[in-house]
Order: C-alpha cells, then sequence, then structure tokens
C-alpha cells in the first residue's frame, strides 16, 4: 500500500518503471500510476539460480534506470537482486528498509553489510527503524536516513455510538509477529467487547482455534480482507497493533487518519507516530495485561476516546501524509541525480 501512495504523488516530471516477480502485485502498483510501464522479471530461486540473475541484470540494463529503488520487507530480503543493481550501469541503486529482524547467518550479514556501503542511499520508514538496522548489520551511526511513511487523508471518520457494545479492531497479516495471539488472550478478559481482525496469512486456522479454546464465541470476527478499509474500521471505537516486531506500521497511520484512538506496542518507530496519553496509549510488547488494561481504559471513558482520536488524526495530517512521503522521496533522488537531472523545479 505504501508503494501505490508513493507512486501516485509522486512528482509527474518522475517516470517510474515497475519492476517484480509477482504479476498481480506488479499490475496493482503500475495502476497507481497510469504512466507506470510494469515488467514482470524472474525470480532468483537460489545462488545457484545464474539464468534468472542473468536475465534480471539484462532486463534492467536495457530499462536503462538512473535510480534503482529497492523496497525491503527485511534486512535480509533481496540479497541477489541488490548485487545484480549494483552491476547495472550508470544505476544508483537505494535500499528502503521497511522491518529490522535480526539476520543471524553471519555470511548474510557480511552480503548485505558490503552491497549496504555501495548504496547511493539507505533509508529506513523511521529513526528507530534505522537506528536497528544499522546495528543489526553492522552499519555506522547515522549511515541509514529516514523517510517516515505517509497515507492520503480521508473523508471517513470514526463515529462514537453511545450505548452499544465496545468494538475494537486490528489489520495486519496473520502472522507471529503481529501478536494477534496476545489480543486474543487479552479479549478473554474484556467480557462484552468484541473484536474484529481484517487480514490473512498462515496463522488463520491456528487463531481461530485459539479463539474457539478461549471461548470468545461471536465476540471475534476475522473478517480478511477488504477494499473500503477506512469505512469498516471508522466502526470502530479503538484500534490495536499487539505487535512484537514493526517498522514504521501502517495500519496505525491509517487508524489515526480515520481518527481512532489506537492503542499500541512500544516496537519498532511506532513511538515515533503515536504520542503516549496524547494520541493514544502505547503499552510493552508482550503483556496482554498490559493491553487490557489500556483497552479497558479507553473503552470505558467515551470522551479520552474522542480526543484522543481527534489528535491522533490531527498528528497524522500533519506529520504522515503522503505528499510529506513522496517529497521526501523526492529530495533523496534530487540529491542523488542534482536537480536538474531529476528535472524537478
Amino acid at each position: 500500500m505504501m508503494l501505490s501512495h508513493l507512486l501516485a504523488e509522486l512528482d509527474p516530471v518522475v517516470r517510474v518503471t515497475v519492476v517484480g516477480t509477482d504479476p498481480d502485485i506488479v499490475r496493482l502498483l503500475a495502476s497507481a500510476r497510469p504512466s507506470a510501464e510494469p515488467v514482470v522479471l524472474p525470480r532468483v530461486r537460489s545462488r545457484s539460480d545464474l539464468r534468472s540473475a542473468r536475465t534480471i541484470w539484462r532486463r534492467l540494463r536495457q530499462l536503462g534506470p538512473d535510480i534503482i529503488q529497492v523496497n525491503l520487507p527485511s534486512p535480509a530480503s533481496a540479497r541477489q537482486l541488490l548485487i545484480i543493481a549494483h552491476l547495472v550501469p550508470h544505476a544508483r541503486v537505494i535500499a528502503v528498509e521497511h522491518l529490522p529482524v535480526p539476520l543471524h547467518d553471519p555470511a548474510a550479514r557480511l552480503v548485505k553489510r558490503l552491497t549496504s556501503r555501495r548504496l547511493a542511499a539507505h533509508l529506513a520508514v523511521g529513526n528507530q527503524t534505522a537506528a536497528s538496522v544499522e546495528q543489526i548489520v553492522g552499519l555506522s551511526r547515522g549511515s541509514v536516513r529516514v523517510v517516515p511513511n505517509g497515507l492520503p487523508s480521508t473523508t471517513c471518520a470514526a463515529t462514537y455510538r453511545p450505548g452499544r457494545a465496545a468494538r475494537i479492531g486490528t489489520v495486519g497479516r496473520l502472522e507471529a509477529r503481529k501478536g494477534v495471539d496476545l489480543l486474543l488472550t487479552a479479549l478473554e478478559q474484556l467480557p462484552g467487547v468484541h473484536l474484529q481482525v481484517l487480514g490473512k496469512g498462515p496463522m488463520l486456522a491456528g487463531l481461530t482455534e485459539l479463539a474457539r479454546e478461549l471461548g470468545l464465541g461471536n465476540r471475534c470476527d476475522f473478517s480478511g480482507w477488504t477494499e473500503d478499509v477506512d469505512s469498516t474500521i471508522a466502526d470502530w471505537d479503538v484500534f490495536v497493533l499487539a505487535s512484537r516486531a514493526e517498522g514504521m506500521p501502517l495500519a496505525v497511520l491509517q487508524a489515526m487518519h480515520v481518527g481512532l484512538p489506537v492503542v499500541v506496542t512500544d516496537v519498532g518507530s511506532v513511538r515515533e507516530v503515536v504520542v503516549h496519553g496524547v494520541t493514544g496509549l502505547v503499552v510493552p510488547p508482550e503483556s496482554p495485561a498490559a493491553l487490557v488494561s489500556a483497552l479497558h481504559l479507553l473503552i470505558s471513558d467515551a470522551a479520552l476516546r474522542e480526543r484522543l482520536g481527534r489528535a491522533g488524526r490531527e498528528r497524522a495530517h500533519a506529520h504522515f501524509g503522503v505528499a510529506g512521503m513522496a517529497r521526501g522521496y523526492e529530495r533523496i533522488y534530487a540529491e542523488i541525480l542534482g536537480a536538474d537531472g531529476l528535472g524537478l523545479q
């Protein structure tokens, strides 16, 4: 989602080619920018897959990009692609770090360190995310710079309905790091509260079984993905993120843009978005008890919910909009190519 919004917002002078291995994702991203060219390339399946690597290198060389931007779900991602990108003549390579998770393999860490030192710009989505990547990889302090995530404003707004059962919700891929199991454990201690989970992933079956074992019955709804997230979450009373690890999660920004108060765990760059007691509540990770306490406080105090929600929306609009994110990337591009080379006025 972050890339779609970035592509749509970049200045028209920036000519974009969307390159990837999944045809559906490539087409989806390219559709955000009508002038963008979609290019589907083979996946490099192993270090010995030289045929695919050669095909990617030849196609990138034909495209002749000034900049190759590689967006990394984790520091371990796309190692072969980064090596290939560095071999494309005249191309400057940018890497964008989204999630700072450890690199346990010494060889992988060495390759990451070497490719990182050759980057024209090494970016992360938040300050703590950048600092964590520097520590994980063994890079010098300040070598990873920051362009915060941003989202467009929305006309949807949280609607508070006195007298109904409290509704909380979360959005994200259903995997261990998102901590939905912790949220289910907390929900057991919040009688009468309903939880909606938007997302799919490998833990769906296990989480559904956990909800059954905890006796949550019809108080928990696994709804899958929806095309209209803003309208769906605007009907909640509180947004919750119980993650064990994050960069700068877009779901939190989305909830704040809608005007929802948020309860989030203190991981990654979350504190750079959520100001505890002002725009939401920040709790320790891995603590269902802390989630219960924060949620009980908000559920029982409508005035507090409204105050935090309004402040969160104002902060999201002021500091985490899509225009600010796009201008941040454009400044990096102009710095690398020179303002004249990029063609920005």
